[in-house]
């Protein structure tokens, strides 16, 4: 079963879908990592340096993973941060897909 993982993505620490996703490769899932946004290290540690990834791209990054018929073993949906609203409107939405065509 394939995994579609959407979360933050970090370049230090184990922290959102740079946590997740080497474990459940680990486990033996094909893991889709949509970062929601891609920071230095995890806040708690220092100010980070971040770049947000708009719900845009996000909506466009799961369109094409879908186009392209590459979900179509996708049996589950992790999800971690979320920026802002949008992106969790997205993130239904593309749940709500799933659903629909399995």
């Amino acid at each position: 079963m394939d995994i579609i993982c959407i979360s933050s993505q970090v370049a230090y620490g184990p922290d959102g879908n740079s946590a997740a996703v080497p474990a459940l490769e680990h486990a033996g899932f094909t893991v889709f990592q949509v970062p929601t946004t891609v920071l230095s290290n995890h806040p708690g540690h220092c100010p980070p340096a971040a770049t947000d990834i708009s719900a845009e791209t996000l909506e466009k990054t799961l369109e094409i993973l879908e186009q392209q018929n590459w979900l179509d073993h996708c049996g589950a949906v992790m999800t971690g941060y979320f920026r802002d609203q949008n992106q969790i409107d997205v993130a239904a939405h593309a749940i709500r897909s799933l659903k629909r065509r399995n």
